[in-house]
């Protein structure tokens, strides 16, 4: 299981259209915490997990700048 947490939802959308991409993984939920930030768990087994996020993540720092 992974997490990805994003402020706005341009950003987690493309996030999760990587991640869901470039492996295996599923989307289990979406929260918004409040302050435009959002999070979203992912599910698959630890490689798919970190395969999905790695290449999502400039995606979500640029969108924190």
């Amino acid at each position: 299981m992974g997490l990805i947490e994003t402020q706005g939802f341009t950003a987690v959308f493309e996030a999760i259209d990587t991640a869901l991409k470039t492996s295996a993984v599923e989307v289990l939920a979406r929260e918004k915490l409040g302050g435009g930030y959002i999070t979203v768990i992912i599910k698959g087994d630890v490689s798919a997990v970190q395969a999905g996020w790695m290449p999502a993540r400039p995606r979500w720092k640029a969108s924190a700048a």
